[in-house]
């Protein structure tokens, strides 16, 4: 990215696969801006976003961060490196919102890169 939002102060609040875009010239977009806000402008107690994309901190009812962000990304990465959609043998209830919160994440499968692996773990 030549510029992100995290520079530019916002949370984008919503991060999730089906908010990365590729374009006719293969790069990816992020989309969907309509959630985000300044990290330390928040008004809304509400929690918004897509199980499994939204990080335990934001499920407990804090306030997002670029951290959640972070947290939304590394499952979007986790998609790609699995091929897979993550909890895919769960319910996305609140019973997985739970489980998220005492520290479930998707298992890294064996053949991902190291490089990716340690991001993943971190």
């Amino acid at each position: 990215m030549d510029y992100t939002i995290h520079e530019a102060g916002l949370v984008h609040r919503d991060l999730h696969a089906g908010n990365i875009l590729i374009g006719y010239d293969n790069n990816a977009y992020l989309a969907d801006l309509g959630l985000s806000c300044l990290e330390n402008e928040q008004q809304s107690k509400f929690n918004y976003g897509v199980l499994p994309f939204i990080a335990p901190e934001v499920l407990r009812n804090r306030k997002y961060t670029f951290a959640s962000d972070v947290y939304s990304f590394g499952i979007i990465m986790w998609m790609l490196t699995s091929g897979q959609s993550p909890f895919d043998d769960y319910e996305y209830d609140h019973s997985l919102e739970m489980e998220i919160c005492v520290g479930k994440r998707p298992n890294v499968i064996e053949e991902t890169p190291n490089c990716y692996r340690e991001m993943l773990e971190s």
